[in-house]
């Protein structure tokens, strides 16, 4: 069969084929059911369900837009696309390209976040966007590429947000313990972890507070104009618009901060007094909601350690924690399991026995839900309870063998009770319109129920529920600011938190008269109190900078201490009926909340074209790279096309990517220069260099990718192609000119609590990939080969924390026939044939069999570094102590072993505030040969 040859022309064809890959996909959204909503400045996307969300939303942005507008002195533009999403989960974007906002609908009915502060924020960023752009999208990125990132997130809280008591509690610790970030830790928060993460949007909100304290705007207006000129760098705008350099501007905000918080503490306790540490903060985690078991013999509580995928948000943990099971004093803790890392909220079961939790739960290809999950802790078994859903709540009725839990559908709360045994639901009540019901205790007679109520983006205030009447009743006025409220065993008293005197404390409230008495007076923060059994002890969670405590403290301490009782609130008790669900009708000033709904039909828009310079086989070759998307990211294509100015010689790559529906799949197409290994190299013994030489890609391919659950997914597809050479190397031949025609497939498992971000190194959980592939003469191919490679880590854990681990690796593989290229050995990296073996040459063995382990002690040295050399800017170093062993070797010889062992010095961090590099400096000695240990550098 004649060579594949893919001409320019059918770059043209392919093209027009991907530009109506949408049109001829149109019924795949109606299929899944996405909906648009116009509104006169904005385009909000939803799924199936979303209907009542997305009215929320796009009512909300049409009433924050006026006054942001405004304030960013933007003229109108086009309508800004808003994307409600599950797949965004506890996050929310704006991005400068298309200017499309993305949104997790959770968060838009929290009380921490809410609608329109969620909406407020990230519009906030598009507005910023558009005033500091000067037309094409390149020139847009480029604006915004020197703006510290603490400036663009504090500016976008500043226009969209209150200051809070939590923030405040967050900025006066980190600056009462000497933890607020430096200029170049600000600079670079996103990428150094959960704390300075959250530091970083607080301090950043702090600052611009204190630099456009002119209520008219007008500093914060001339800033932007400055920006927009692009006359200097970003501290050069400051210094021009407020007169002074940014190192003064920013001295005299950290002195404003200390002289206020020193004087706003006077009179504060630090710590609450009598009480006793139970669980201590280790590597800044969060440890929360400290729970004694009924019969005081254990003890739960969330951490974040030592996976840190948990969110801090305005003061508050939220997302997915560790669930502990400890002795009463806190001691012995251990993971519940299978729940590591996926936990939101538990309960603990009246008989002390069984603990129920909610968690991050995916079947297959589904969106993520937060189900419920039984545990049987004597006899290690769990059950799941219900599927697909996302409970906000629970907790356990006393006398009955049922949970009660609060599941939220498209903002709509629902109180339901299922039976632990028979799994029998029943629908118990219906919060009337977006009304928000959590953190669920029923009182000791089962009688009623204690709860928060809020509307989104508004603070709690405590209500009761008659379980058998349906009613709800609450105190009418100012709002609580409640959080966690917990039944004294007597059933008519409640403890809980609140900072409505701007500090977090605990609150004693007689539930009869209304009246509340202080329990704490701490300005460290004082939340989630939880009761023992015999009402003696008060357990809570207590802040510092970084992390969160455990604690314990007599109730009689907290009572004799602070005595003295007020009304809550003022005027009576108001009863309420919460039956009947209300459906809002709202009209909005620009037209009928359901008139412009349609169904979304994809349609691919230009987002970004890019230059490009690179090298063919005769010189420079130029070129542009063009990248084009529906709004939904649902299809996406990119197209490459180069010139060689030598050459004369065209060279092109072009993509479509489709992810309508749960297996996405890519066509890719290709005629370009790539580098390549001469197949001669393992057994030569000249360098590497001498064997590479210019190689010409040209062919087509399809591959489509499957998500199994459980970190498991399933990739396949083919490949027709020809591969050709533009190039000589020095040593070796290069491969002959023939057609590659080949089929793939790879399977992927992961199972690996813990987050890069922090630097935490995992220890436990494995990740593993199989890949095989066939080539043969029967479907066109110039090759006939089968090959196959199984790859895996494990993770070990060791004393001393998440700070240092055991990692075992290996890769084997297995060739038959003839592949265009051998398996490679040796070298310090593992890219494309190459299998790592350091200390050895690069490709020193090669063959159609490969076995290569290796096992490794890694410990971090220092975290947080806080270095810049230029762009870099370096965060992490950590050691590596390692030992490697493997062989690759022909089918008809024998393997001969090489091994090595030796130190790595790891540098780890960011260019240019954004991109992550990793830098590796070691040295290996080679087993049998007394010889230097050999010495690599590698980016």
């Amino acid at each position: 069969m004649p060579p594949t040859v893919l001409p320019l022309a059918s770059l043209l064809t392919t093209l027009a084929l991907l530009w109506t890959a949408p049109a001829a996909h149109g019924a795949e959204p109606q299929k899944e059911g996405w909906q648009v909503w116009h509104s006169p400045h904005f385009v909000v996307h939803f799924p199936p369900g979303l209907t009542r969300t997305a009215r929320r939303v796009i009512t909300a942005a049409e009433r924050v837009y006026p006054r942001l507008q405004q304030d960013f002195e933007v003229p109108p533009g086009p309508p800004i696309p808003i994307i409600l999403t599950p797949e965004a989960l506890f996050n929310g974007e704006a991005e400068p390209l298309k200017e499309r906002i993305t949104l997790d609908p959770g968060l838009t009915v929290s009380s921490v976040v809410g609608t329109e502060r969620f909406v407020a924020h990230e519009l906030a960023h598009v507005l910023t966007f558009r005033a500091l752009s000067t037309g094409a999208p390149l020139s847009r990125l480029n604006a915004l590429t020197g703006l510290p990132t603490w400036f663009l997130e504090g500016l976008a809280q500043f226009e969209a947000e209150a200051w809070t008591p939590a923030l405040d509690r967050m900025l006066r610790l980190a600056s009462l313990e000497g933890r607020l970030l430096s200029t170049s830790e600000r600079q670079h928060f996103r990428v150094l972890g959960m704390h300075a993460g959250a530091a970083g949007y607080n301090e950043g909100f702090s600052l611009c507070r204190h630099l456009f304290v002119n209520p008219e705007g007008s500093q914060r207006r001339q800033l932007m104009r400055l920006l927009k000129e692009g006359r200097g760098s970003f501290e050069q705008a400051l210094q021009r618009c407020f007169g002074k350099s940014w190192p003064a501007l920013e001295s005299q905000w950290r002195q404003t901060l200390t002289t206020h918080y020193q004087q706003q503490v006077v009179g504060r306790d630090g710590t609450v007094p009598g009480a006793v540490t139970l669980v201590e903060s280790q590597e800044g985690a969060f440890n929360v909601q400290a729970v004694p078991s009924p019969d005081g013999r254990r003890l739960a509580y969330m951490t974040s350690a030592p996976q840190r995928r948990c969110l801090y948000l305005r003061g508050q943990v939220l997302g997915l924690l560790s669930l502990m099971v400890a002795d009463r004093d806190g001691k012995h803790p251990l993971p519940l399991p299978e729940a590591e890392g996926l936990v939101s909220q538990f309960a603990w079961a009246p008989d002390g026995d069984r603990l129920a939790t909610v968690q991050l739960s995916r079947d297959g290809g589904s969106s993520p839900s937060f189900d419920i999950f039984l545990y049987d802790l004597p006899h290690g078994a769990r059950t799941r309870l219900t599927r697909g859903e996302r409970v906000e709540a629970i907790g356990w009725h006393p006398t009955h063998d049922e949970l009660l839990y609060v599941a939220n559908t498209d903002g709509r709360n629902t109180l339901h009770a299922i039976h632990r045994r028979t799994l029998k639901r029943r629908l118990l009540q219906a919060a009337p319109g977006d009304t928000q019901w959590r953190e669920i205790q029923v009182s000791p007679d089962g009688k009623r129920l204690a709860m928060v109520s809020f509307q989104p983006g508004e603070s709690g205030r405590l209500a009761l529920l008659q379980l058998s009447r349906g009613q709800v009743q609450f105190v009418r006025g100012r709002r609580d600011d409640a959080r966690t409220p917990r039944w004294l065993p007597d059933g008519r008293q409640l403890i809980y938190s609140s900072e409505r005197s701007g500090f977090s404390d605990l609150y004693l409230r007689d539930v009869a008269s209304g009246k509340d008495r202080a329990l704490t007076h701490s300005y460290a923060g004082v939340e989630a109190p939880a009761i023992s059994a015999d009402a003696k002890m008060v357990y809570f969670t207590t802040f510092a900078a970084r992390g969160s405590h455990l604690a314990r403290v007599p109730l009689a301490t907290l009572r004799d201490r602070l005595p003295g009782t007020r009304a809550a609130a003022s005027g009576r008790p108001r009863t309420s009926p919460a039956g009947q669900l209300e459906d809002e009708a709202e009209e909005a000033s620009w037209g009928s909340p359901l008139a412009d709904i349609r169904p979304y039909r994809a349609t691919l828009t230009h987002d970004l074209m890019v230059p490009r310079v690179s090298n063919d086989e005769r010189g420079y070759q130029v070129g542009l790279t063009n990248y084009y998307s529906d709004i939904l990211r649902r299809h996406e294509v990119g197209v490459d096309v180069g010139y060689g100015l030598q050459s004369g010689r065209f060279g092109y790559s072009a993509s479509y990517q489709n992810r309508m529906g749960a297996t996405p799949w890519e066509l890719r197409l290709q005629d370009v220069p790539q580098l390549a290994i001469a197949p001669e190299l393992g057994g030569s013994g000249r360098p590497v260099l001498e064997h590479l030489y210019l190689q010409r890609d040209t062919g087509v391919s399809l591959r489509f990718q499957q998500r199994l659950g459980g970190g498991r997914s399933l990739q396949w597809g083919g490949q027709l192609g020809t591969l050709g050479s533009l190039t000589r190397p020095t040593a070796g031949s290069p491969l002959p000119e023939a057609p590659l025609h080949t089929l793939s497939a790879t399977w992927q498992e992961e199972n690996v609590p813990g987050n890069p971000v922090e630097g935490l190194l995992p220890r436990r959980g494995h990740r593993l990939a199989l890949n095989g592939s066939l080539s043969d003469p029967s479907f066109g191919s110039g090759y006939r080969f089968q090959r196959w490679l199984f790859q895996g880590e494990r993770y070990f854990g060791l004393p001393g924390g998440p700070r240092q681990n055991l990692v075992w690796q290996w890769n084997l593989g297995l060739q038959s026939g003839e592949a265009p290229q051998p398996f490679l050995l040796g070298g310090a990296n593992t890219a494309g044939p190459l299998a790592a073996l350091r200390g050895h040459s690069v490709g020193i063995q090669s063959g159609q069999r490969l076995a290569v382990s290796s096992l490794a002690w890694n410990a971090q040295l220092a975290n947080h570094l806080d270095v810049s050399l230029g762009a870099f800017y370096l965060d992490r170093l950590s050691l590596s102590v390692f030992s490697e062993l493997g062989s690759a070797w022909r089918e008809e010889a024998r393997p001969l072993g090489l091994g090595s062992s030796g130190l790595e010095l790891r540098g780890e961090g960011v260019v240019m505030g954004r991109q992550p590099f990793s830098l590796r400096l070691g040295g290996a000695y080679r087993w049998g040969q007394a010889d230097w240990p050999a010495f690599y550098l590698t980016f």
